[in-house]
């Protein structure tokens, strides 16, 4: 896998996603099962990346950019086949927190159920050893923070409707990834710690 990524002790992987094409985009952690790595690692030769536009990780798989969680749930060949996230968290695809379902069954009001259920059984992620994994030694540390562009701020904003936190860069041009709560703080933490200005 060209993206960096570490097998934790909790049955997860941690994987480092650049959010965007430019040297300069900040690497965001994501999460999946350890045990669909292999499957997600020999989908692609390339690397993975955070696709703005669509609030997915996708990589050119066949010529056809495709959603990592489309390749966990086996799916990637199956057009008429969605894969929505319970959490809404981009970069959550631990399994248990995906669902699959054709274009008529995910508009269902007992398929939106389910994917609250199955969002309220989720125990937290590990976010904590995402900052462990970017700053494992001083070179990593270093490429690391320059990825995340300082002096650039980091703009955080509350959706009153939703109360999703949606963090920015670039002057607000640009949303990276909207998040709950609890996993915003945790992420507001990483920022900080690789000295990001927070706005």
């Amino acid at each position: 896998m060209l993206n960096k990524y570490e097998h934790l002790s909790n049955g997860l992987t941690c994987i480092l996603i650049k959010a965007g094409k430019k040297s300069s985009a900040p690497l965001l952690p994501a999460f999946i099962n350890t045990t669909d790595f292999e499957t997600v690692d020999k989908a692609t030769t390339e690397s993975w990346s955070y696709w703005n536009a669509g609030g997915s990780i996708v990589s050119n798989i066949n010529g056809k950019y495709t959603k990592m969680s489309r390749v966990i749930m086996g799916i990637a060949e199956q057009p008429s086949q969605f894969v929505l996230v319970a959490n809404r968290d981009p970069l959550d695809l631990r399994k248990e927190n995906l669902a699959v379902g054709t274009k008529e069954v995910i508009s269902k009001e007992s398929f939106k159920a389910r994917l609250q259920e199955l969002a309220a059984l989720l125990p937290a992620l590990p976010r904590k050893d995402a900052i462990k994994m970017l700053s494992n030694d001083k070179k990593d540390q270093e490429a690391s923070a320059a990825n995340l562009n300082p002096p650039d701020t980091v703009y955080i904003e509350k959706n009153i409707l939703t109360g999703h936190i949606s963090f920015t860069v670039k002057e607000k041009k640009r949303v990276l990834l909207s998040l709950n709560e609890q996993d915003a703080t945790a992420l507001i933490d990483i920022f900080k710690d690789l000295n990001v200005n927070i706005g």
